[in-house]
């Protein structure tokens, strides 16, 4: 699925985006995704990196192939994919939506 066809369809059932994280060197890409399901407060995370030769969400097929659980679970997420990439935010702000920050 194409990225645009995977945000129409977690915005279909309820999901909003809360942070990306994400990066592009040359022909290669980096991303790291949290998004919401408001009504029941469930976080849903992804992460993927690649080259030109495909781009983000294309091997998903549905939200629930992503890592998920409650606030803490997707920050410590976070924090696990901000080793590599050491000048992103240290925190980050999980009442907020649709905030981006770049590598």
């Amino acid at each position: 699925m194409y990225e645009s066809e995977f945000i129409e369809m977690a915005n279909s059932k309820g999901l909003v985006e809360v942070l990306r994280a994400q990066g592009y060197w040359g022909y290669e890409w980096s991303l790291f995704d949290i998004w919401i399901e408001e009504k029941t407060g469930e976080y849903y995370w992804y992460e993927d990196a690649g080259c030109s030769c495909y781009g983000p969400y294309e091997n998903v097929d549905d939200i629930n192939e992503f890592e998920h659980g409650r606030g803490a679970q997707a920050v410590a997420a976070y924090h696990s994919y901000r080793e590599s990439y050491d000048h992103l935010p240290m925190t980050i702000d999980l009442t907020q939506r649709n905030v981006v920050v770049g590598i």
